[in-house]
């Protein structure tokens, strides 16, 4: 199956439905992102644009739904169709789940075929109208074709990129650390390595390059990556570095 743009957080606190459930979306096609518990959830729906949310009600220590009201209170994530995937199978159960507003109510255990079925509906009805895009400063964002434009232009990234550049952003002018910038572009089980950051980092500037706008992303030694909006020019990077070498020729 062709991978499709559309994205998945899968949020469940059993490591094996989740497995299985990234492995059935994934054969689909769908990028697929995954939480274990209420924070984890809140971090990821907060860093990628995600179309879709599957979302256990009993989630160990919290409960699911919570997740559900916070990205109701959030103007950007308010729009995020939820489907409840549940052991709680009961008629009152699944009346008070969808009288709180979620889309749809699948209870365990569930048919391969039913679930997909009920996520393909669930896609069709429902479009986000919020937070499709980052503007400022003279550059966007885009989370439904993942391009970042500026005038002179636009590239396409990956979804993974796309998440790494959101992330960045999203703290401008901030140095974001390796290993906070691994969970943006971490969509599966697998052990990632922090080096895998730069990789992307690296290809995502080759990227931009072709339209001048590589100079955004600047490398912060020993901290991470920043994002800025600022372009120092050689003769200000000069005076930069020789003010540094005095004040550690001064304190020699």
């Amino acid at each position: 199956m062709a991978k499709t743009d559309t994205t998945i957080l899968v949020v469940e606190d059993d490591s094996k439905i989740r497995s299985l459930l990234q492995q059935i979306l994934e054969r689909e096609g769908y990028q697929v992102l995954y939480a274990s518990n209420l924070k984890l959830a809140m971090q990821q729906l907060e860093l990628a644009y995600v179309h879709l949310v599957l979302l256990d009600w009993m989630l160990g220590k919290d409960d699911g739904m919570d997740v559900f009201r916070a990205a109701r209170a959030n103007n950007n994530l308010r729009d995020i169709p939820f489907i409840l995937l549940t052991a709680r199978g009961s008629m009152d159960d699944q009346v008070y789940g969808l009288d709180q507003g979620v889309s749809d109510y699948i209870t365990k255990p569930f048919a391969r075929a039913m679930l997909l079925a009920r996520v393909r509906s669930c896609l069709r009805h429902h479009t986000r109208t919020h937070h499709q895009a980052i503007r400022a400063n003279g550059y966007e964002l885009s989370f439904t074709n993942n391009t970042f434009t500026t005038d002179n232009g636009g590239v396409r990234l990956d979804p993974s990129d796309c998440r790494l550049l959101a992330m960045l952003i999203q703290h401008e002018n901030t140095p974001v650390p390796r290993s906070r910038l691994l969970t943006a572009i971490t969509i599966s089980n697998q052990r990632v390595e922090l080096r895998t950051v730069d990789v992307h980092v690296s290809r995502m500037r080759k990227r931009l390059k072709k339209i001048g706008a590589e100079w955004h992303i600047q490398t912060q030694h020993s901290l991470g990556y920043m994002f800025t909006t600022t372009r120092k020019n050689r003769r200000q990077k000069s005076d930069s570095k020789k003010q540094k070498m005095l004040k550690v020729s001064n304190s020699l």
